[in-house]
């Protein structure tokens, strides 16, 4: 086998991997969404978790993070999943969140989730803020997104 037929291989294993285990994590929220009672029509918006999964400080984190404390929506949280405490993304969220949370404020919090939780790092990550999130509509947004 060459050295391209052995790359070529190794990429489609791990994209199938990587395609499974979102499907899996899916699965998952479906599975435990299944279980609740559904809900009538209240005339109201949901609440909604934004999961934002960080690794690292991209060059725009601080301004992609203030884009949210501009969202007008009646009810959200953010919850920010950092599997590292020393990763330098904490700094900036903890920024974020002195700056938006609190009393009258954004709802947003800190997560540190569990690396060995999934083979992905992504998926771990949400696997860990699924845990944690009290919305009925779950939407995820990666570290380089302003809205």
């Amino acid at each position: 086998m060459s050295l391209v037929q052995i790359a070529v291989a190794a990429t489609a294993v791990s994209s199938a991997l990587y395609a499974l285990m979102y499907a899996l994590f899916a699965r998952a929220m479906w599975t435990r969404r299944r279980g609740r009672p559904d809900r009538e029509r209240v005339g109201r918006a949901p609440r909604v978790t934004i999961f934002k999964p960080l690794a690292g400080c991209d060059d725009d984190l601080e301004e992609n993070l203030a884009s949210f404390a501009r969202i007008d929506y009646p009810s959200f949280e953010i919850l920010f999943g950092v599997a590292d405490p020393s990763d330098p993304a904490c700094v900036v969220v903890s920024r974020f969140i002195a700056r938006h949370a609190g009393p009258g404020g954004l709802d947003a919090r800190l997560v540190f989730t569990d690396p060995e939780a999934a083979i992905n790092p992504k998926v771990a990550q949400l696997l860990g803020l699924e845990r944690m999130a009290t919305g009925e509509v779950y939407v995820i947004s990666d570290s380089n997104v302003r809205v």
